[in-house]
């Protein structure tokens, strides 16, 4: 079944990058750094640069350094920016429900949503889910409450990776 679209929300009269986020806006950024790819973590927006396209963000998680509780502020491109994802709507499953199996799914380790995928779960109403992650080829077990289902920002929309198929085999 293909999961419905979910347009995003924005004030066209907000000062931003064309097409970007505004200053205190919440986003995920997507670090392109060899062992945090697959990773996204929740941040805010401090600063658009439009020479070079680039944000300043504060990370909500993580801190300057250790024993500080500064968050910690990073200029990163453009590219690696999305928004966060809308809250989970019908006919998704609800909050903490099990996701079927082999669905991609974003699971919540260390402060990161890391892309992964569901699989068979092991008893049923237990509220555990296994999930893989192809990259570094671990299987760990999560609370269902800290694995969501896996969206894609395309073209300024909320995709499923079931959608993206779709879209891509009807051209």
């Amino acid at each position: 079944m293909r999961s419905p679209r979910v347009p995003r929300r924005r004030d066209p009269a907000s000062p931003q990058l064309p097409g970007g986020f505004k200053p205190g806006e919440p986003v995920e950024v997507l670090p392109d750094e060899p062992g945090l790819r697959g990773a996204h973590f929740a941040a805010v927006v401090v600063e658009s640069n439009p020479k070079p396209r680039t944000y300043t963000v504060d990370y909500d998680s993580l801190v300057e350094s250790d024993g500080s509780d500064r968050p910690l502020r990073e200029t990163v491109p453009a590219r690696c920016v999305r928004p966060r994802p809308p809250p989970l709507r019908a006919p998704a499953p609800a909050p903490g429900a099990p996701p079927a199996e082999h669905a991609a799914v974003d699971a919540l380790i260390d402060d990161a949503w890391w892309i992964g995928v569901a699989l068979a779960p092991r008893a049923a109403g237990d509220g555990k889910v296994t999930v893989c992650f192809p990259e570094t080829r671990e299987v760990m077990e999560f609370d269902a409450g800290s694995v969501r289902p896996h969206l894609e920002w395309v073209a300024g929309e909320w995709l499923s990776p079931d959608s993206m198929v779709w879209v891509l085999i009807s051209f």
